[in-house]
């Protein structure tokens, strides 16, 4: 079966920047973007090489991501 991207799907990449989800999305143009959703967790997650970097999630995107604590609404 073959999968067609569509705008917001998660992608194999990652930026760690406060404030924003850590998790690379599809936008509108099919390229990548940081996700627009509200950081609602902190804690830590492991690249595909085993890497352990400090990251910020929202919601949709906080089940990869260990010893979350929940952050303040900005």
């Amino acid at each position: 079966m073959l999968f067609t991207p569509s705008p917001g799907d998660a992608i194999i990449a990652f930026s760690c920047q406060p404030g924003r989800c850590y998790q690379m999305v599809l936008s509108d143009q099919l390229q990548a973007t940081h996700c627009t959703q509200s950081v609602s967790w902190r804690g830590r997650w492991a690249d595909t090489r085993g890497s352990w970097h400090r990251v910020e999630a929202c919601e949709q995107h906080a089940d990869g991501v260990e010893g979350r604590v929940a952050t303040r609404p900005r």
